[in-house]
């Protein structure tokens, strides 16, 4: 048992350094943390400190009370730090005087490095995520496979589960896992916009740079409407480091059923396209607009006048939201259920906001039963999952099995041991996977150096990705979808220049 009191005593020198336990509490955290683990006596010979104080994540202290202690879980170790954290309350407080005194940067950097000192965010899982850039054929694109997040999570709740989802404010202190994280050591910032109570915290899928969400107090369904963009530019006005995104309100893309934002500090791909058209709203002067040359369709609304914006994505919002054009098979409603909706992406640089406006449809048909807009079949073995708002903005998000499955692809096309066909049989992942290995072994053979070929998979991977880009785009880059296009835009007076 000696070796589990002296870990408890070096979670309680790294609360001290890293989550400001205080003296006077240093006491009481250590005997809740006795009787936890089931511990009669404490530590008492002296710890070399100078290691736990220069440690930037608690994760090998963690790891040696698993090794210690084989039945503990991870719901447990969530518990434990959240006993050793501050209390929500402190940090709120926390962070509230730093965003007054310091400014928002200082403020988020103080609750982000508090996530992952205190566990919530595990840098060993976020830094395990795999990503690369591609040089694509309208624009460059980001593609990561996400490691930190669990496949195939599956939310069965109702009106009755506590918490009701994941994103729930109950949330906060559970102890339960219910979506393969436990959040009792979740620590979160309220926040009022648009009359509406919201809190924000920072994601353990680690997608992205500072990768946040923004989440309704209340568990009310994802809505697409003007009040959607003007939250998103309230918050920019408070987090100006930040973009801030909204999945469509459309239930393809609407899992957990509870309105919730996007948010970060990288620069997503799409920030980077050029207009393919200046348009013109002549009405709204202070508004400039662009048909962006992008995979998807998307428009910009750029403007320092923040009530132009919004009377402007207003505009395209309810408009599109209704529109029908049967030439382009666009339907926005059939037997009462609505099809259209929007992914809206915003980001402010100094004064001038940026909108990004993405229509999206998901009806589907007998000849496209995945979606007439969405990832054709012979697609879908590298993303079968919905495509959302980051994939629309260029930062592809890839299942976690594709690490397994381009390493076996390498190897079919690096070793001509086996039979392609036994190598199959071995391993039942490849066979989604024939067609693209037939397609490179027609353009590389078999005999390849293992890495050169494991780039050339990813870069096939991004191909495909591109392809299931352009799919989901409502107003495609042909003649009939862009004649189409400026049907839509006729429709609400807005001019190509």
């Amino acid at each position: 048992m000696e070796l589990i009191n002296e870990t408890i005593e070096k979670l309680i020198l790294y609360a001290r350094f890293h989550l400001g336990l205080e003296t006077n509490d240093v006491v009481f955290t250590r005997n809740l943390l006795l009787h936890l683990l089931s511990i009669k006596k404490p530590y008492t010979k002296e710890i070399d400190s100078k290691d736990i104080e220069n440690m930037s994540s608690p994760e090998a202290i963690l790891q040696e009370l698993r090794n210690e202690k084989d039945d503990i879980s991870d719901n447990d170790i969530s518990f434990i730090m959240s006993l050793i954290s501050p209390k929500p309350s402190d940090v709120i407080k926390k962070f509230n005087e730093l965003y007054e005194d310091e400014g928002i940067d200082s403020a988020v950097l103080y609750l982000y490095n508090l996530s992952i000192h205190n566990n919530y965010l595990s840098l060993s899982r976020i830094d395990s995520n795999i990503e690369w850039n591609y040089e694509g054929e309208i624009a460059d694109l980001t593609l990561s496979i996400n490691m930190a997040r669990p496949e195939n999570m599956k939310y069965e709740y109702s009106n009755t589960s506590y918490p009701r989802c994941e994103l729930c404010y109950s949330n906060i202190g559970y102890v339960d896992s219910i979506d393969g994280f436990t959040k009792s050591n979740l620590r979160v910032i309220p926040l009022k916009l648009s009359n509406e109570e919201w809190f924000f915290q920072f994601s353990p899928y680690g997608y992205y740079k500072g990768h946040a969400v923004l989440i309704n107090k209340e568990h009310i369904p994802q809505y697409t409407n003007k009040k959607t963009v003007q939250t998103e530019l309230l918050f920019l006005d408070a987090f100006s480091s930040f973009f801030i995104g909204a999945n469509q309100d459309l239930s393809v893309n609407n899992k957990s059923g509870h309105m919730h934002f996007e948010c970060g500090m990288d620069k997503l791909p799409i920030m980077n396209a050029k207009p393919r058209y200046i348009l013109k709203r002549r009405e709204i002067p202070d508004c400039e607009i662009e048909y962006l040359d992008w995979y998807t369709s998307a428009i910009l609304l750029k403007s320092k006048n923040k009530q132009s914006i919004l009377n402007i994505s207003e505009l395209i919002i309810e408009r599109y939201k209704t529109y029908n054009d049967e030439k382009i098979d666009l339907l926005s409603e059939v037997d009462g259920t609505r099809y259209n909706s929007l992914s809206i992406l915003s980001k402010k640089i100094d004064d001038t906001y940026y909108v990004y406006l993405i229509p999206r449809n998901n009806r589907s048909n007998e000849k496209y039963p995945n979606g007439i807009f969405n990832t054709r079949d012979e697609n879908k073995n590298i993303k079968s999952e919905e495509i959302g708002l980051m994939e629309s903005a260029g930062l592809f998000i890839l299942p976690k099995r594709l690490n397994k499955e381009i390493d076996l692809i390498s190897e079919v096309l690096s070793s001509t041991n086996y039979s392609v066909s036994d190598m199959i049989s071995k391993n039942k992942e490849l066979e989604k996977h024939i067609s693209l290995i037939n397609s490179l072994m027609f353009k590389y053979g078999r005999k390849n150096n293992i890495e050169t070929i494991k780039e050339l998979v990813k870069s096939e991977i991004a191909k495909i990705s591109e392809k299931i880009l352009k799919d989901t785009s409502v107003f495609k880059d042909t003649i009939d979808g862009q004649l189409a296009l400026f049907r839509f835009l006729k429709s609400i007076n807005i001019e190509v220049e």
